[in-house]
């Protein structure tokens, strides 16, 4: 994942001229910039749930091993844990991106 958004900079560049053309009134086909807002609009909703999701899950786990008389995670686990999930899909979108802008027009 933290592959996928390193690309993020790869995709600005692969969409600044399209942006430029689009601005210019030069643009075909969909607003990129309309699907680029969608996009990141999305990703943010699905992340939020995905992270909820996931703070369940460390809950019940988390409240399983104590009942079990075992460690729970630690902060640092449930932080990255979160995070991922989080991030996801930010990185899923940012992977389909770079595969979308990258050919040719």
């Amino acid at each position: 994942m933290k592959n996928d958004l390193m690309m993020a900079p790869l995709v600005i560049a692969q969409r600044a001229p399209l942006l430029w053309l689009e601005m210019m009134g030069l643009g075909t086909g969909p607003r990129e910039s309309e699907r680029m807002v969608q996009e990141k609009v999305a990703a943010v909703a699905e992340g939020m749930m995905a992270m909820n999701v996931e703070m369940q899950r460390i809950w019940w786990q988390s409240s399983i091993a104590m009942v079990q008389g075992l460690k729970p995670p630690s902060a640092m686990q449930t932080g990255q844990r979160l995070v991922n999930a989080a991030l996801r899909p930010a990185a899923k979108r940012v992977r389909s991106n770079v595969k979308r802008l990258a050919k040719p027009r």
